[in-house]
């Protein structure tokens, strides 16, 4: 599985502009996106995340002996419900208008028979007998619920492969209008939908490890309780298979990094309760923050990896704290994810050169214009100014950190 293009308007720094300008096509499977600090590149990510995240349904239930129904919470599709604690996601506050939304989704006939699809057959025969690849394409809109905290998701309209499959135009909806063996099945439009509701894992630029203090019911991962999740895991009688998986894991996928290629973390606790990770760098074994935050991002990034069935994977600021072999390397372990099925496509924001000129890898930039409204283009075979220097700066630097009137260096290799 993996997104094809993405059309996004009134969201963030995306305005309700016609033509749209926030929109990416042909998307590949390693994709970087790079634009100036604060132009609205992490927007797109953090709209994906948000767009597959699952949604809040309420659900009245009556209980014995009350007079009225009590409103409970439950996690609902990506596609339908609320979207709660986000106040700030209308372009400019705009709560008036719409967020609107088209995302185009790839998947092979193959994925679809091995998800366990029970509709595989009648799909098969009116939307995909031939073609081996199926293109989703999903329309939608999120509207304001009233209060600035809470926002609804709407579709309407959802076609495969160029045929309409829902429509809602207002008054009702409507699913597989006319098709055979499908029309009016509800249901078969859910479960075909229930296919892409983990399709994204999103990691932002938060992935800092931290001090930790022993907690054996740290079982759910994150860089604030990677070190427990961790300990865990290797403590789990049942389970102790996942984390002989897990090293395995970092073992195969980290093999470039030295210090993870014969990766065997040990356990340690101070005297104050907090835990560590250990591992040898070759001659002696040392606590994991000795290594550096490269390193330890590195590791990181490899459990959540590990962690997740996401098949796509966003990353902010996928260069924190990574030297230009290191990021090299990081994009050598995507590339072999995705070649053994692990995942199916990468999306990340960088400031890299190093990135940005890597043979095969999509390029798109984000501009923001003088009145705070992002727009997107493809730099696919184009150079964009972004990545070189400012030799007026280098003038100035150069007469008070050198000889005055000597000039500072030239764009080299070195990062923008």
């Amino acid at each position: 599985m993996k997104l094809n293009a993405i059309t996004l308007q009134n969201f963030k720094s995306f305005g309700p502009q016609t033509p749209v300008i926030g929109k990416i096509e042909d998307l590949q499977l390693v994709n970087l996106i790079f634009g100036h600090n604060s132009s609205g590149k992490s927007n797109i990510l953090k709209f994906l995340d948000l767009l597959f995240s699952p949604k809040v349904i309420r659900e009245s239930i009556l209980i014995e002996g009350e007079d009225n129904p009590r409103v409970r919470q439950v996690e609902g599709p990506f596609w339908n419900g609320s979207i709660t604690n986000e106040p700030f996601i209308f372009h400019k506050n705009k709560r008036d208008i719409a967020i609107e939304f088209k995302v185009v989704l790839e998947i092979s006939k193959a994925e679809l028979q091995k998800s366990g699809f029970t509709y595989f057959k009648p799909f098969s025969e009116n939307f995909f007998a031939k073609e081996k690849l199926i293109n989703t394409e999903i329309q939608g809109k999120i509207i304001s619920s009233g209060d600035v905290y809470t926002s609804t998701i709407q579709l309407t309209e959802v076609t495969i492969n160029g045929k309409i499959i829902f429509s809602d135009t207002g008054s009702e909806k409507e699913y597989f209008q006319g098709v055979p063996g499908l029309e009016g099945e509800n249901t078969a439009f859910e479960n075909f939908m229930g296919i892409f509701n983990a399709l994204i894992f999103f990691l932002d630029k938060d992935r800092y490890l931290v001090a930790e203090k022993e907690d054996s019911f740290a079982i759910t991962l994150a860089p604030h309780n990677f070190k427990n999740w961790m300990h865990n895991l290797s403590l789990d009688a049942f389970n102790y298979i996942r984390y002989e998986n897990f090293i395995k894991f970092v073992r195969k996928y980290g093999a470039a990094i030295t210090v993870l290629k014969n990766f065997e973390p040990s356990f340690a606790k101070n005297p104050q309760g907090q835990i560590d990770i250990f591992i040898n760098n070759g001659s002696e074994r040392l606590p994991i923050g000795s290594f550096g935050t490269g390193i330890q991002q590195l590791l990181l990034l490899l459990a959540m990896l590990f962690d997740t069935n996401s098949k796509v994977i966003l990353i902010e600021e996928l260069e924190l704290n990574l030297s230009p072999i290191s990021q090299q390397a990081l994009l050598q372990v995507f590339t072999n994810l995705i070649k053994d099925g692990e995942i199916d496509q990468v999306v990340f924001t960088s400031h890299s050169k190093t990135l940005a000129e890597t043979p095969g890898i999509s390029v798109y930039q984000v501009e923001i214009s003088i009145d705070g409204i992002s727009s997107i283009k493809s730099m696919n075979g184009k150079k964009s100014p972004f990545f070189k220097r400012d030799n007026s700066i280098d003038k100035q630097m150069g007469s008070v950190l050198r000889t005055p009137g000597i000039q500072g260096p030239e764009w080299g290799d070195e990062e923008g």
